[in-house]
Formats: structure tokens, sequence, C-alpha cells
């Protein structure tokens, strides 16, 4: 997970202003790495498609982001080899997919601090699973029917 908060972080939100959920899009490297790591070793989706229509995929990014650094991790096991510089360059992560806002992004936010600060101790959880948007309305819905219940009505 640190690894994905990193990733995620050095875009600066430059996945979300291009049209992808990050989610889907950076826990592969995570996945990856703690597949791989299991294995004794050191490909990806999501995008922001299912707000307009209501597609189901944002469930699925976090799957698939898994099976993704899985086989990722299996076929390095296998000797099979993959980009040298995935990150970095025309046609690295952030190039690729940010797009024109390459520019707001920081590569250097992901290995800044690496393995003396952690950068998962700033994510928050969701205390409803719902889109955070949801929340204030959850809230209110929950206080009404508590108060209702408490007053008898």
């Amino acid at each position: 997970m640190e690894m994905s908060t990193r990733v995620g972080a050095a875009s600066k939100s430059g996945f979300h202003n291009a049209g992808f959920h990050p989610t889907g899009r950076v826990e592969t490297f995570g996945c990856a790495l703690a597949v791989a790591r299991l294995l004794g070793l050191s490909m990806a989706s999501g995008n922001l498609k299912f707000l307009q229509d209501g597609a189901w995929t944002k469930r699925l990014h976090p799957g698939w982001a898994a099976a993704a650094g899985a086989s990722a991790a299996m076929l390095a096991k296998h000797d099979y080899i993959g980009p040298g510089a995935t990150y970095e360059g025309r046609f690295g992560l952030y190039a690729l997919y940010m797009k024109a806002w390459l520019g707001e992004g920081d590569v250097d936010i992901a290995t800044a601090g690496l393995g003396e600060t952690w950068e998962i101790d700033g994510v928050a959880l969701k205390p409803i699973p719902a889109c955070h948007f949801t929340h204030a309305s959850s809230d209110a819905g929950h206080r009404a029917a508590s108060r209702a219940w408490v007053e008898g009505g």
C-alpha cells in the first residue's frame, strides 16, 4: 500500500484530471511489489468513465490491479523481461496517463523519505462504504433516523 500511495501522490491529482480513477491505475504497482516480495522477487486499469454512465467498473479496479500485479510478478519470476523505466520517459506511467496534466505532478514525491516516512499514515479510511460525496447525506440521514428513534417517532 505504501508503494501505491506514493505512486498516486506523485501525480498530484493528475490521474483524476486526465480522467483516471487512481486506485485501478496505481494499485497494480503496489500489488506487483507485494506479490514479488512474497515470491522472493524484486499491468494496470482504472478510469473515471463510470462517473458518467454508472458502470460497475470502479468495483473492479482494486481487484484488477491485484490480478495485474500478481501476473506481473509471476512473469518476472519466470524471467519475462519488462521495461526498465516504468514511471519515467515518453511512455512511462505518468507521461502516458497524465498527458496535459503531466507538469502538475512531481515524480520525486514517490521516493521522498522512502523507508523513513510512511505516506500511508495520511490515508483516511471511509466510515461508510460509499462514494465520499454521499457521506454528508448519509450522516444527515443517520442523525435524523437516530433522533426519530429516540423521540419515538
